[in-house]
């Protein structure tokens, strides 16, 4: 009697597992997470897209400071773009496009969707900061036929003159979105990482942006460029605005940090200070002019003297490098992406241009 009451028990169970799994099958539901959300909202974005757009910025500066001789590499990885042969920058285009433009393009869709011009306004300057940084560093690249696959896996490249002004274009309509009222639901907050959804910064940002694209334009006309960033500038940052910068701490630390100066605590040396660049600030380059400003930025350890590290050389003899105890290497040190400082040098440019000053020559910016 007993097998008999099992083995019913075991086919009642097979009966009702086979006809749940159909239902669950036939139902569409078999690959569907219920614990994951389907759609991502405005305030997940959000803080993805400012992380994002802080390492753009990080993996950027990561191999151009190589270009530009402010850092050297040891003998590893780096070396290839110090000694300037097989330069990829590979992880850069990958952060600016796959994980920064394409959801701040979609925080911007989905904030006209919903009707809230807050998010639309800091989903446009998030998506202007990084299609500068990448139109700035490898000249025309694609925008207007991005973001469109399947239907478009090959998008052309827009050239950069076409660029700057889609560029400002957008900053102007994210400064009067910035004005436009806005539904409590859907305004911004603690998911605001920079700003904590604060739209005046955010406007204040914008145009100091602005002047940035402005005075990047100089080779079309030194004049116009320099009146349109002190334009720009009358509505940018005062002396207590808050810069544009993403703040880190000991849980989610700053990228400088995880690639450089943590590495260097544990013997996997990658890139250090230049001894062009220590030069310049250790009275080397210029006798009797030391930078008050070097041991804050760089860490000599117990040396006596800062030495920087030649370009290319892929050797030793340095004193210095990017420490857990310099600013920029630092747990909690913050990433700049737009400052009061930066802006301040805009102004003086467009000043000196609009006074009778010369135009250098020299810039990494095609359209300048």
């Amino acid at each position: 009697m007993q097998k008999i009451f099992v083995r019913y028990i075991a086919v009642v169970i097979a009966v009702l597992t086979i006809t749940g799994c159909k239902k669950f099958v036939e139902s569409g539901d078999v690959n569907i997470n219920p614990n994951k959300p389907a759609d991502a909202t405005l305030n997940t974005l959000l803080p993805a897209v400012e992380n994002a757009t802080a390492n753009s910025h990080f993996w950027v500066a990561y191999t151009t400071t190589l270009f530009s001789q402010q850092m050297a590499s040891y003998a590893s990885g780096p070396i290839n773009d110090d000694q300037n042969r097989d330069v990829r920058m590979g992880i850069a285009y990958q952060t600016i496009y796959l994980n920064a433009l394409t959801n701040a393009k979609i925080v911007v869709s989905k904030a006209a969707a919903q009707g809230s011009p807050y998010y639309s306004a800091i989903g446009k300057i998030l998506l202007v900061l990084n299609l500068q940084l990448a139109t700035d560093t490898w000249g025309n690249v694609p925008y207007a036929e991005s973001f469109q696959a399947p239907a478009i896996l090959y998008p052309h490249y827009d050239k950069q003159e076409t660029l700057y002004p889609l560029m400002q274009k957008m900053l102007d309509e994210a400064i009067a979105e910035t004005q436009q009222p806005n539904p409590a639901s859907l305004k911004p907050a603690t998911d605001d990482l920079i700003y904590g959804g604060d739209m005046a910064q955010w406007r204040q940002t914008a145009n100091m942006l602005k002047a940035r694209l402005s005075i990047h334009t100089t080779k079309k006309g030194a004049t116009a460029a320099a009146t349109a960033a002190l334009a720009a500038l009358t509505g940018a940052y005062t002396p207590t605005s808050k810069d544009l910068q993403l703040l880190y701490n000991d849980k989610n630390l700053n990228p400088w940090q995880i690639n450089v100066s943590n590495r260097i605590q544990t013997g996997n040396f990658t890139i250090t200070p230049s001894k062009r660049f220590v030069d310049a600030l250790n009275g080397t380059a210029y006798p009797g002019l030391v930078d008050p400003r070097i041991g804050i930025l760089i860490d000599k350890k117990t040396s006596a003297n800062y030495v920087g590290l030649p370009n290319g050389s892929s050797t030793t003899g340095n004193t210095t490098d990017l420490t857990v105890n310099t600013f920029f290497g630092k747990t909690g040190a913050p990433l700049l992406m737009a400052s009061y400082a930066e802006q301040k040098f805009i102004e003086a440019e467009a000043r000196f241009l609009l006074n009778g000053g010369l135009r250098l020559n020299s810039s990494c910016v095609k359209s300048r």
